[in-house]
């Protein structure tokens, strides 16, 4: 009598394959436990902010914002795994110009990099838009680039 071996099962065959060896988890959690020293590694330093050059490059509008009327509603801190996300809530006068907004969000994240390191700033407006300021820009990116000077952070402004 000869076995016959059915197809099918697809991926999740595969991973409950994968799953039943008892060394595979253990590899996994192990990787997980290195990814804060793997940041570190990196060249991570946490107490450096920008310097005088990248404050006028990356915040030219800031100091327009000190004649803007806003108010900073709410803000949460999201840490996971060494990497720190700060999110803003703004609400701004009716009618508020998109270079007033820009001001706005370059001015609270120029005021918030001395006192607190973090991977990215989300400034969220109340009446429509939001700007983040991460690694090229990119919210997602959070961890993936030091955060030594900033060199490789950028805005990214969406109005709506």
């Amino acid at each position: 009598m000869s076995h016959v071996q059915r197809g099918g099962g697809g991926p999740l065959r595969a991973v409950r394959s994968l799953m039943s060896n008892p060394i595979i988890p253990f590899i996994g959690i192990g990787l997980f436990m290195l990814l804060p020293a793997i940041t570190l590694l990196s060249g991570c330093n946490r107490s450096d902010t920008p310097s005088g050059e990248q404050t006028q490059t990356l915040f030219p509008l800031a100091d327009l914002a000190e004649t803007v009327s806003y108010e900073i509603l709410q803000r949460k801190t999201f840490s996971y795994s060494d990497i720190i996300r700060i999110q803003f809530k703004v609400r701004m006068a009716g009618g508020t110009s998109e270079q007033n907004r820009l001001a706005v969000a370059q001015k609270i994240v120029r005021d918030t990099l001395p006192s607190e390191k973090c991977h990215t700033i989300s400034i969220n407006f109340e009446d429509g838009g939001c700007v983040d300021f991460a690694p090229y820009g990119k919210w997602a990116m959070a961890g993936e680039v030091p955060i030594s000077n900033y060199k490789n952070y950028s805005f990214r402004y969406v109005f709506y």
